[in-house]
């Protein structure tokens, strides 16, 4: 049962500030481990990401702030606690542009349903941003940073994301077929992906949720799933898969029979 937790805040920004940044479904904490969906969301569609920094009257984007109130949902997804603040609204013109200009860092920016398909992004920064909705189909992403990222919702079939830091990122419901993932890593929110085809070869995705995923044939070669929950997903016809530490109740095994036990060896 999720527990609500209030304290006081207080927020202060520039004039300046004010005028190009606006109030965005993303969080920013720290807390004990917990996971953290402020208030609007729930487990399975949270309304913000937790992007997860020290707990301290810090400023980003010269935005002063405290803890106002965080969601504590328990064991259910990575991260810490987290609270609203402005993030900077940005078009995907603005974004290719400031990109091909050499900038490379656009931590906690707002994308929400920005058209980037088939873009070249390599090497970007994108931590903590909120990419709800965004359409990255084809998108060259190798090397990204997308640590505390919230791209629920969003496109990335056939995406190029080889070697993306993927800690604390939220793929909830995300179109990954075919994505090209070789060497990703970090702890991240797969609920209910699409990742049927997608090339997992040497992934590190240990302590991952991938509750309901369907990765039907994908290429899970070397993949690490240590203490990775894969309950209800649909492993048909994947190759490659070590699951002797992965978490399997009702997940479809790649030979199409259930998954009971809380640990199976595969094969």
């Amino acid at each position: 049962m999720a527990q609500l937790v209030q304290n006081s805040w207080s927020a202060g920004r520039s004039d300046t500030e004010g005028s190009r940044a606006r109030s965005s479904p993303v969080g920013v904490g720290k807390s004990s481990g917990k996971s953290a969906v402020l208030p609007g969301g729930s487990v399975d569609e949270p309304a913000q990401s937790a992007s997860f920094c020290e707990l301290s009257n810090r400023k980003i984007h010269n935005l002063k702030i405290e803890v106002k109130w965080c969601w504590f949902l328990g064991e259910g997804c990575p991260g810490g606690g987290g609270f609203v603040l402005e993030a900077e609204e940005m078009t995907a013109e603005e974004l290719l542009q400031r990109y091909a200009a050499g900038e490379r860092e656009f931590n906690m920016a707002d994308l929400r349903g920005v058209n980037l398909q088939g873009a070249n992004l390599e090497d970007i920064g994108l931590g903590g941003s909120n990419l709800r909705g965004a359409d990255l189909e084809g998108a060259n992403l190798r090397g990204a940073r997308l640590g505390d990222a919230y791209i629920s919702g969003g496109n990335l079939g056939g995406a190029n994301l080889e070697g993306a830091a993927l800690e604390n990122t939220a793929l909830i419901g995300a179109d990954l077929r075919e994505a090209k993932m070789r060497q990703v890593c970090g702890r991240a929110l797969f609920w209910g992906a699409q990742m049927i085809g997608a090339n997992l070869t040497d992934a590190d995705l240990c302590q991952s949720k991938f509750d309901g995923a369907d990765l039907r044939s994908a290429d899970l070669t070397g993949t690490n799933f240590e203490e990775t929950i894969l309950d209800r997903a649909d492993l048909r016809g994947c190759i490659g898969a070590n699951l002797s530490s992965a978490r399997l109740i009702g997940t479809i095994l790649p030979d199409g029979t259930i998954g009971t036990e809380e640990r199976y060896s595969w094969p």
